[in-house]
């Protein structure tokens, strides 16, 4: 008959279902929260460029509606001025009236930031006769000869072309011409008009010269400090640029234009193109070169219309480019404070988020960790927690457990044993269980090592059986390995608890004692040594004895490493053996070339 099969466990589908639930919603939660961090940094970032964008188009549009108007408010003052009974009676020769002109003007340039100079020139000569200079940013009247002629220059000869009311406003160009004041070198640009007798022709031209940077300077003092203002003429050569290089190049024989140093503006160029640009660029100018810091850059077409055509409708329009760029560092700055913010809020999140997910899953599994925490317990005092009492799966499983852990238990057990067993097998001799070569070889090191630190003495005798041979041929290997283990205990017995007993091999022994300081002590333990081993024993009914020839080695005197002393000890017994049987030898008595004659104990016995 057959002997019945065991039940086969049904397979039970256990995982670790509170970490892996904890870990899984825990990653739900972080990635969520993470995720939407992500999408509010984005949305808030952009929100951030966008309200950047406006900010910096509307304040592109503002400064271009601000030129214009100044344009429109030089065009009233020259207007003004030239309508001023004054200004035609100074031309007609009237000393008075030049004089209250030239009063009148520097009113003008101390008021108005905007003027270099206002002037009077005659139509006739082409004659300064009012000048006003702004010098160190005061007006200075300019008389006598220090006035100049200046028909030949296109602002007069072109306004006195003009019909009458015609207004001229020149191209904007750096004023090279002398005596200026601060005129001299400047970016400027000359608004004229023709002054005219009541019925004739005109008596002469009334200038004013425009400091353009002064006027665009004076238009952006509340912009914030970190932003770069270009201005263009109509064909985009600039003509204020944060690059003193690049602007007004034009006058130093090349072109550096707006459309060559941002393609985006391209479309300004187009008359359809109504409204304004804003972009990002990486390069706003060479002041930045080198600069990895992206910027933010606004443009602006500005077109105004100065009547030259009194009463006839007709307009010649005056066009300029203007923009403004600003670093995006601080915009970068408010997204790292924003992302950091994020950050924070969406890690809180997420460290509510895990610690809601541990509870949640500890919740779920809190019967399988109590099975779990029941099973690490087997083996323990408390094994009793393992669940062996179910009727179920869980019972099942935690029986089967039991006795796989008290088969295993005892499967340990023995290997541990068999382990000791061959440890000590390893280090000791098996004949007679004192320590073998290998346990001799390895301890001798740490024996010197100690006696090194400790400065003590150390003692190696290296001990070799006289007749011993004479007894293995004669009463057979029986009675020579009594032999061995009967001088082994011996030996045992002749020394200190602590001193190491070893058999190399064959019929050798060695013993070490350490804390031996004085040569009589190593010679005290050889002679008992000698007496111990001398004394007859009895193997079966045979009565032998046996002797022990021992050469003595000490440290450091004979020997500095385990090597030099074992092969001082070796050398001293060989002298030993040489001058007879029970006898011992000091390796510190060798001399070269000689070999003294060893001492013999009075007790010691011959082979017999």
């Amino acid at each position: 008959m057959n002997a019945p099969t065991a039940n086969p466990v049904p397979p039970l589908p256990f995982r670790p279902l509170a970490h892996r639930l904890a870990l899984a919603l825990a990653l739900l939660a972080v990635f969520t929260a993470s995720l939407t961090g992500y999408f509010l940094y984005q949305d808030g970032r952009q929100a951030l460029i966008t309200t950047s964008e406006y900010q910096l188009t509307t304040a592109t549009r503002l400064l271009g509606s601000r030129l214009a108007a100044t344009l429109d408010d030089a065009q009233r003052d020259i207007h003004l001025l030239a309508g001023h009974p004054d200004s035609a009676s100074a031309l007609q020769g009237d000393r008075e009236s030049r004089q209250r002109a030239e009063t009148l003007f520097a009113r003008f340039i101390e008021n108005r930031r905007g003027y270099f100079q206002i002037r009077l020139i005659s139509a006739a000569a082409g004659q300064e006769i009012v000048r006003v200079d702004r010098n160190h940013g005061l007006p200075v009247i300019v008389g006598g000869d220090d006035r100049q002629e200046k028909g030949h220059y296109p602002y007069v000869f072109e306004t006195l072309s003009l019909p009458a009311g015609g207004l001229y406003l020149s191209p904007a160009v750096i004023n090279h011409e002398r005596g200026a004041h601060d005129a001299e070198e400047k970016p400027s640009a000359q608004l004229a008009i023709q002054i005219n007798r009541a019925d004739g022709p005109a008596l002469g031209v009334l200038v004013i010269n425009l400091d353009l940077r002064g006027t665009l300077n004076l238009l952006t003092s509340d912009l914030p400090p970190d932003t770069d203002i270009y201005l263009t003429n109509a064909e985009g050569d600039f003509l204020i640029h944060p690059d003193a290089e690049q602007a007004f190049a034009f006058d130093r024989g090349r072109r550096v234009q707006m459309q060559t140093a941002f393609p985006e503006t391209r479309k300004l160029l187009d008359e359809s193109y109504t409204g304004s640009l804003v972009f990002q660029t990486d390069t706003v100018h060479q002041a930045h070169a080198g600069d990895a810091t992206d910027h933010l850059a606004s443009f602006a077409r500005i077109d105004t219309a100065p009547e030259i055509w009194q009463g006839t409708g007709q307009h010649y329009g005056v066009r300029f480019f203007i923009g403004l760029a600003q670093a995006m560092t601080g915009i970068e700055e408010q997204s790292r404070n924003m992302a950091e913010n994020v950050a924070i809020k969406s890690l809180v999140s997420g460290l509510i988020a895990v610690l809601l997910a541990v509870l949640f899953s500890r919740a779920i599994t809190a019967p399988l960790q109590r099975i779990a925490a029941a099973m690490s317990h087997i083996g323990k005092p408390d094994a009793t927690l393992l669940p062996t009492g179910r009727n179920d799966e869980i019972g099942m499983l935690a029986r089967r457990f039991s006795a796989m852990q008290q088969q295993i238990g005892e499967q340990l057990e023995t290997l541990e044993m068999q382990r000791q067993a061959l440890d000590h097998e390893a280090q000791h001799d098996w004949l007679t269980g004192i320590a073998n070569r290998r346990n001799f070889i390895s301890f001798l090191p740490q024996a010197l090592a100690r006696t090194s630190r400790r400065q003590s003495g150390l003692t190696l005798f290296f001990i070799d059986l006289d007749g011993f041979k004479e007894i293995n041929d004669q009463h057979g290997h029986a009675a020579g390995d009594a032999v061995l283990v009967e001088v082994a205990r011996r030996l045992l017995a002749s020394v200190r608890t602590g001193d190491f007993v070893a058999r190399p091999g064959g019929d050798e022994f060695v013993i070490v004692c350490e804390d031996l300081r004085t040569p009589a002590e190593a010679v005290h333990v050889a002679e008992k040594i000698m007496q111990k081993v001398a004394e007859p024993l009895v193997v079966g009914d045979t009565r032998l004895t046996v002797g022990a020839s021992i050469g003595i080695a000490r440290f450091p005197e004979d020997g500095t490493d385990a090597d030099h002393l074992t092969s001082a000890a070796d050398r001293a017994m060989y002298a030993a053996k040489a001058q007879g049987r029970g006898a011992f030898c000091v390796a510190t008595d060798l001399v070269a070339d000689a070999m003294p004659p060893a001492q013999t104990a009075n007790n010691g016995n011959k082979e017999a």
